[in-house]
Formats: structure tokens, C-alpha cells, sequence
């Protein structure tokens, strides 16, 4: 999955993991997916874009929802995620590579806060 990224790539994780090179990502998506007890073992990442628009000549910014299957909970039980990832790539060649990749979960909505009385 690391030859995805550019060699000078970055990115954060989801769960904040910081990686700055495709050795650093590299390590990053083997301690991920395929450590024991790695968290993302034998699941699948399907992304999908949401939006795209050229930065110009060879660049591209790049918004994708992403889902996480087959992952579970530490008592087994299925445990589906969605976050967000957005993405700067660069074309190399004929290749487009990402270069930066940040992944984040949206918060729930915020309620809205309960309208002070009236003062008469």
C-alpha cells in the first residue's frame, strides 16, 4: 500500500499515527494491518471520492469517505468504521502518488443549547 505515496509522503492516521516518509508509511501500514494483534488485521479499506479539484499543473486535492470492514471489537463483535481522509496527490510520470493523506472521524452534531427563559 506504501508504493501508493510519494517517497517524501505524509500522513496521520485516523488514530493520530504520524508517518513522514514511504519507509515511515510502510512501517506504519505493517504494524496497522499485519502486527499481532494489529488493529486493522484482515479488514478491507474501501475509499470513496467525494470531491476533487486540480491545485494545478500535476496536483490534485482530493476528499474521500472512507469504510473499514470485517473490523472488530476486542470481544468479537463486528465493529464497521467510517472516517474522512483528504488527500493532496502528484503526478509523477504517468502515476498519480499521494502526498499528503490526513484521515479523521467527524464528531457528532452539537445539540443546540436549550433557549434561556423570557425575562418579562
Amino acid at each position: 500500500m506504501a508504493a501508493l505515496f510519494s517517497t517524501d509522503a505524509t500522513i496521520i492516521s485516523a488514530w493520530g499515527r504520524v508517518a513522514k516518509s514511504n519507509a515511515e508509511i510502510e512501517t506504519l501500514f505493517v504494524d496497522e494491518l499485519t502486527a499481532p494483534n494489529a488493529p486493522l488485521e484482515d479488514t478491507t479499506l474501501s475509499l470513496t471520492i467525494t470531491s476533487w479539484r486540480p491545485l494545478g499543473p500535476g496536483h490534485a486535492f482530493v476528499d474521500a469517505d472512507a469504510d473499514v470492514a470485517a473490523m472488530e471489537d476486542p470481544d468479537g463483535k463486528a465493529m464497521p468504521v467510517r472516517h474522512h481522509m483528504s488527500l493532496v496527490l502528484e503526478k509523477k510520470a504517468d502515476k498519480w502518488l499521494v502526498t499528503d493523506a490526513r484521515a479523521y472521524f467527524f464528531t457528532p452534531p452539537m445539540a443546540k443549547p436549550a433557549s434561556a427563559p423570557v425575562k418579562k
